[in-house]
């Protein structure tokens, strides 16, 4: 499971139809809308690399930063 955290505030409807539309096919994923930042728990990568879904979501969100949470270990959730 990944994390990315986008430091902005979205709407979840919003968010979703963006996602949905250019990467409904290749993730799998949840949600969490905070107050000042939003974060998107990937559970699933379909023909995509965490690299190219983060390229994907900086692009059709602009100006915001992205990140991959730091402490998240992919290896951990896999056992």
């Amino acid at each position: 499971m990944y994390e990315i955290l986008i430091h902005s505030a979205y709407k979840h409807n919003e968010l979703v139809e963006l996602l949905n539309a250019e990467l409904g096919d290749n993730l799998d994923g949840v949600i969490f809308c905070w107050a000042q930042t939003t974060s998107l728990f990937i559970e699933a990568l379909n023909d995509i690399t965490i690299e190219e879904a983060i390229t994907v979501i900086q692009e059709l969100l602009g100006d915001v930063k992205i990140e991959l949470d730091p402490e998240d270990d992919e290896d951990e959730y896999m056992e």
